[in-house]
């Protein structure tokens, strides 16, 4: 297994119950609390801007999640991860593509690096 497998791997433990590839997996408790503090089932919608500024900081919680985690990962790689995670966890996959293929959001991840 590669660095970069183990990391995934590392990762996605992190992220999910049991993770496999081939099965359906269960959300941490701890992954599922970060999101639902920034996604509530009451709100179904929100201003653009709302949801970018959400995404991005759920996004954030969960790299910084994984890097407490695991000193040791790939801080790109880990943020990739979470992003792609995040995405497809609230369902807003093609949408969120379409907005960036307009240039209407942007990933400033490695702008906001200290």
């Amino acid at each position: 297994m590669t660095n970069i497998e183990q990391e995934k791997q590392q990762i996605y433990d992190l992220l999910f119950t049991n993770w496999s590839p081939e099965e359906i997996s269960d959300v941490r408790p701890e992954i599922i609390t970060i999101i639902r503090s920034f996604f509530t089932k009451g709100k179904e919608s929100m201003p653009l801007a709302e949801l970018n500024y959400n995404i991005t900081q759920c996004i954030h919680h969960i790299t910084d999640y994984i890097e407490m985690s695991l000193p040791e990962v790939d801080i790109n790689y880990a943020h990739k991860i979470a992003k792609r995670f995040v995405i497809k966890a609230i369902g807003i996959g093609n949408f969120w593509k379409q907005l960036s293929e307009m240039g209407i959001i942007t990933d400033s991840f490695s702008k906001d690096m200290v």
